[in-house]
């Protein structure tokens, strides 16, 4: 042990600052994070905007066109006239126009097989067969589960015949 080179006076952090200093990872990090600071305060107009901030842009600009067409309250009697395709759609327009989409949607939906059931569920087997067990040691609950598993299956059954 006679080469381990520790920390000089307990100084840790310098000891591990100069072994990531002597890192090629740490130097390639270190120079991509100071050239990328040099080129945003070197040119701070052309980073480009965050989605927030454009969107925030959008949203002031169309309530200032919005304005300027309708005009302002108090100054102007009544709105300005504007071309019909310049308008924005009134509530009842965006309604019909979302039922439409639905419409569309639901047209374009193949329509769904028949839904199988089987005439003996998985359910009602595991119950008969529980309160077949549970009846050797109380037979109480094991008579009430297998019962309700028969009159299921029963039901199953019945309800499958009045289906076809």
């Amino acid at each position: 042990m006679n080469n381990y080179e520790g920390p000089r006076d307990g100084d840790y952090v310098a000891y591990v600052e100069r072994l990531l200093r002597a890192s090629p990872e740490f130097r390639r990090t270190s120079s991509s994070i100071a050239s990328a600071m040099g080129q945003a305060s070197a040119t701070p107009g052309s980073q480009p905007e965050s989605s927030l901030t454009q969107m925030r842009a959008k949203l002031q600009q169309a309530r200032a066109e919005q304005f300027q067409r309708t005009g302002n309250a108090a100054g102007a009697a009544r709105p300005v006239r504007t071309p019909a395709a310049e308008r924005v759609p009134g509530q009842a327009e965006a309604q019909r126009r979302f039922q439409q989409a639905g419409r569309d949607i639901d047209s374009r939906k193949e329509p769904a097989a028949p839904k199988r059931r089987p005439w003996v569920s998985p359910l009602v087997l595991l119950m008969i067969v529980a309160g077949a067990m549970l009846a050797q040691v109380s037979p109480a609950i094991g008579t009430v589960v297998s019962l309700m598993g028969w009159l299921s299956l029963i039901g199953n059954v019945i309800a499958r015949l009045k289906g076809k």
